[in-house]
């Protein structure tokens, strides 16, 4: 129940701005190690790493997709 609500704040957030990077971010992490949903988290993350070039954690977030998009 609580990764619901937290899903809906942030996707809150990025309606009130998409370009909110930290919210893609965590909505990627949130999608993939929560609910398996691959998609979504591909989305989420690519989104994040597209909105701050210079993101903290781009190396881990850019394997992270790597590993993925290699997922059938």
């Amino acid at each position: 129940m609580y990764q619901d609500e937290t899903v809906k704040e942030f996707e809150y957030g990025i309606r009130i701005n998409p370009y909110h990077t930290l919210a893609h971010l965590n909505l990627g992490q949130i999608f993939w190690y929560e609910f398996h949903k691959r998609q979504e988290a591909l989305y989420h993350l690519k989104m994040a790493l597209v909105l701050d070039p210079f993101l903290r954690d781009r190396r881990e977030i850019r394997r992270l997709v790597h590993v993925l998009e290699g997922i059938p």
